[in-house]
């Protein structure tokens, strides 16, 4: 009875242990993997929201491990991700600009020309006269200002095709 007492004392003190090293365990391993998802999570968090526009999610690059270089690269990525993005936005909008003001140019020496052609085909004006020759220098004038302007949208267009990254330039 003392013998069966005694084993059955160190059972239950051998199952506490258990249960106790169980628990010291689970919760180890609960801090180990919070330890390591931490970062990566943030580097997830910090991709979505890179995709939203956002480039200052926060991640931890100050670890000394793998997840730490990996946090570095990633920073490293997001700001050229960044420039080039804020580049392409700048292009865009140089590019908007550009067409509203080559479409508000096109309209003057247009209006030129055809007021010109009818003053000439409605008999106003006249070979020989002194006002023909200035709507001929008008229209000479006004079909430069067209070149001037299918000039700078060809360079426009094949600014689009070239392969490199556009370089912003404060102008005139």
């Amino acid at each position: 009875d003392g013998e069966t007492a005694f084993l059955r004392s160190v059972r239950e003190n051998l199952l506490k242990l258990g249960l106790l090293l169980l628990a010291a365990v689970s919760l180890a391993a609960f801090f180990v993997a919070g330890h390591i998802t931490l970062p990566i999570r943030q580097l997830v968090t910090a991709a979505a929201a890179m995709e939203q526009g956002e480039w200052e999610a926060p991640i931890d690059r100050d670890r000394p491990d793998e997840l730490g270089t990996l946090a570095l690269r990633f920073d490293e990525m997001r700001k050229r991700q960044r420039t080039y993005v804020r580049s392409l936005q700048e292009v865009a909008r140089a590019k908007s600009e550009f067409i509203a003001v080559a479409s508000h140019e096109l309209r003057t020496p247009i209006s030129i020309i055809r007021g010109w052609e009818d003053l000439m085909r409605g008999g106003m004006v006249k070979p020989g006269d002194d006002s023909y020759h200035e709507g001929l220098d008008a229209i000479v004038r006004a079909c430069g200002t067209l070149e001037k302007i299918a000039v700078s949208a060809t360079r426009m267009a094949q600014n689009d095709d070239a392969d490199s990254l556009p370089e912003p330039t404060v102008t005139d």
